[in-house]
């Protein structure tokens, strides 16, 4: 079982001096709170679960009948936002215009009045599609599409990465830039948003039926530098082999400890940050191995033993 110690505190990641920091993240472990307190989140009545992933660990489930995420509206006031979620479409056939995100504000019937619209869908044949729309939804004004190519693989994981700023927005699909648009002068703060969901269209569609993990909000552009380190960390670290070890990993005192099971002699250990570089490895460890020396925020911890069994954790270090 994946011990759970996510604290409701901002957290503050550097990188080669750069800032990194998240305004809003939703690890998706246990609630839907942004561990940031920078962004009010709301679970529908039913429908969300969370289940162990074999790939991820604990992630949100979305069962395509009444779950999904209602997000408060300061989510897109500023001059740039990126938007990175990691998402696994549970289906066998393809349906239209279920949206991973839908910005805008919800409708009985078609609208007359002006009204901005922004959303995700999985369009069809399974193709992402992006839509930025300012003025009247279902009438010419400022509408911008970016589209992937090809259909994308269902029933696996994908890292979805959305770039807004005032005169550019670019698509990204697992680290990938799939389009990139000009825009004449839509900053995300200058589109008024009544309803934001996740999981939910603003139409009468059919809800998202799957998993996502790892909801992360900037009020930054993300160059694709970041955006390729915010995968590393999927490949790298989060992908258990096919034999799962049942370690035990948590964070006190302000260290990580690791304890092996008693079937473990010895086992090999790598504490990652959140950018997918690794900042400590011990070999040949034993039965328990603590890490010191860390500063306070958010590690990946992969461990393998000499059976190739595999755990991996995310921990907070306070």
């Amino acid at each position: 079982m994946k011990t759970k110690f996510f604290t409701l505190i901002a957290i503050c990641i550097l990188c080669a001096g750069t800032s990194f920091a998240q305004w809003a993240e939703f690890p998706f472990d246990e609630n839907v709170m942004d561990i940031n307190e920078n962004l009010q989140a709301t679970a529908s009545p039913a429908g969300l679960s969370f289940v162990e992933d074999a790939e991820r660990g604990m992630v949100l489930e979305f069962d395509g009948e009444d779950g999904f995420i209602t997000l408060g509206n300061s989510a897109y006031n500023h001059d740039a936002v990126s938007i990175n979620v990691w998402f696994n479409w549970m289906v066998e056939e393809h349906v239209w215009w279920v949206r991973v995100f839908d910005f805008g504000e919800h409708i009985d019937n078609e609208p007359e009045d002006p009204r901005d619209v922004l959303f995700v869908t999985l369009f069809a044949w399974d193709a992402i599609q992006w839509n930025i729309h300012q003025g009247a939804s279902m009438a010419p004004g400022t509408d911008s599409t970016l589209r992937t190519a090809d259909p994308i693989e269902l029933n696996t994981w994908h890292m979805l990465t959305t770039v807004h700023s005032a005169n550019e927005a670019k698509l990204y699909l697992n680290a990938e830039l799939v389009q990139a648009v000009t825009l004449e002068d839509v900053p995300p703060s200058s589109l008024t948003f009544v309803d934001l969901f996740i999981g939910k269209s603003n139409w009468p569609d059919a809800l998202f039926q799957g998993r996502m993990d790892q909801l992360t909000i900037w009020d930054k552009a993300l160059s694709e530098e970041e955006i390729a380190e915010l995968f590393s960390p999927s490949s790298e670290t989060f992908v258990r082999s096919e034999k799962r070890l049942d370690a035990r990993i948590f964070a006190a005192n302000g260290m990580i400890k690791v304890l092996l099971p008693e079937t473990s002699s010895s086992a090999s250990i790598s504490v990652y940050n959140v950018l997918g570089s690794e900042v400590q490895r011990m070999v040949n460890v034993g039965s328990s191995t603590e890490f010191t020396g860390l500063q306070s925020g958010m590690y990946i911890v992969r461990v393998t033993d000499s059976a190739n069994k595999v755990a991996t954790q995310k921990v907070l270090i306070r």
